[in-house]
């Protein structure tokens, strides 16, 4: 059903008018929204466990650590590549075993870049 919905989506994406949605792809646990530039996605893991594995993976990614800020709620992460390209993770505690993360990458967001972050990000969860 999930899969159908997805399909008829992108099916219309060319239809609508001011790009509100970019793409929407259903993928484990969750669906994967990019909206003007955010590319955001919910994980399984607790804020805590999304936090380290997001540091983890920035730091494999070699991404200069600009900014870093945690509370019992939410999480932010500012680092900038190696283009000086700003890359900003932010997490939001869902429930007791689920977090929202956001991407936003550079001004206008960068969607493939994005994505490989949260790629990283959910292999560290692993």
């Amino acid at each position: 059903m999930r899969v159908a919905a997805v399909i008829g989506l992108l099916a219309a994406l060319p239809w609508l008018s001011g790009c509100v949605v970019v793409a929407a792809i259903a993928v484990g646990a969750g669906a994967v929204a990019y909206v003007r530039g955010d590319l955001a996605s919910r994980v399984e893991p607790e804020l805590d466990p999304a936090y380290a594995a997001a540091q983890r993976a920035l730091e494999k990614l070699e991404f200069a650590k600009i900014d870093q800020r945690k509370s019992g709620l939410d999480a932010k992460l500012v680092h900038r590549t190696a283009l000086d390209k700003r890359v900003e993770i932010q997490r939001n505690k869902v429930t007791d075993r689920l977090t929202k993360i956001e991407i936003r990458m550079g001004v206008v967001g960068d969607q493939e870049l994005s994505l490989t972050l949260l790629d990283k990000i959910r292999c560290e969860l692993d």
